[in-house]
Parts: structure tokens; C-alpha cells; sequence
């Protein structure tokens, strides 16, 4: 955080995304991944339905986490972007039973999608945000009028 310029005047996702990925370009630029429904994991539930009943590790400083091919059964993670890789089983071994249809070797079952669409927003933060938005440059009123209303 002490890269990002914090005078740097951000509107909309799309500003945040540039002002990170300019903040440092040695030993090489950040990257940033827009995060949608898509790549949204819902964890919690994915370690309710499994043997584990909650997660083996400490999410909270978890910066990266990968599932690897040669070892289906484990999730790598590190909590910084260049340190040592840590690994957890998540899955039971092949001789236990597993919910579901068998796994193929190296197949890992991902967690069902934390949501589906866009959040809604509370009916207090939209009534800020539709009337702080006449302060906003064109395409950031244009962002929050697209914002879906809460019911």
C-alpha cells in the first residue's frame, strides 16, 4: 500500500485497477485481475459439505491459492505475493468415501459460486451514492446509475 499514490483522484473499479497496476513497474508492474461472480468461491460451504467441517487454514492473510493437478487433494497458499508456498489437504483420501460423483485423478471439486449477479446495495448506501454522484465525472455517474437498486 505504500506504492499507491494516494492523492490519485479514483471514481469507479476501473480507476483503482489502473492507479495499482502504475504504482510499481520494478521488479515488475502489479496485476490486476478484475474479480467477478465467476471467481468468487463461497469456501465456507464448500469445508461445511466436506470432512473438514471448517477451513484447515487461516484465510485472512491468504494473498495467492492454487490447486495443482499433480496433488488433487491439497490447496497451495501464501500469504505474501513472493514468499514460500504452504500446503493444507482439503479433500478425504480415495479410500474413504466421498459425497458425489468419484473423482478423476487429478480433478478437485471447486466451491459453488459465492453469488450469482450483482450485490445489491442497502437502500441507505444508494441514496448516498445517487446523491453524492452529481460530484462524479460523466462515466462515474454513468457506474453508479447502473448500480442495482436495492428492493
Amino acid at each position: 500500500m505504500a506504492l499507491i499514490n494516494t492523492k490519485a483522484n479514483a471514481e469507479i473499479p476501473a480507476d483503482w485497477m489502473e492507479i495499482i497496476e502504475s504504482a510499481r513497474c520494478k521488479p515488475s508492474p502489479f496485476k490486476v485481475i478484475p474479480v467477478d461472480n465467476s471467481i468468487t468461491r463461497d469456501w465456507i460451504a464448500f469445508f461445511e459439505k466436506s470432512y473438514l467441517r471448517k477451513c484447515p487454514f487461516p484465510s485472512r492473510p491468504i494473498r495467492e491459492l492454487e490447486i495443482r493437478k499433480s496433488h488433487p487433494r491439497m490447496i497451495f497458499h501464501r500469504d505474501t505475493f513472493n514468499g514460500p508456498w504452504c500446503s493444507t489437504v482439503v479433500t478425504p483420501a480415495q479410500r474413504k468415501t466421498i459425497r458425489g460423483p468419484p473423482l478423476q485423478p487429478g480433478e478437485f471439486v471447486h466451491p459453488s459460486r459465492a453469488y450469482d449477479g450483482p450485490l445489491t446495495l442497502s437502500k441507505e448506501k444508494h441514496k448516498d451514492l445517487m446523491a453524492l454522484k452529481k460530484f462524479c465525472r460523466p462515466e462515474a455517474k454513468e457506474f453508479f446509475e447502473a448500480l442495482k437498486q436495492p428492493d
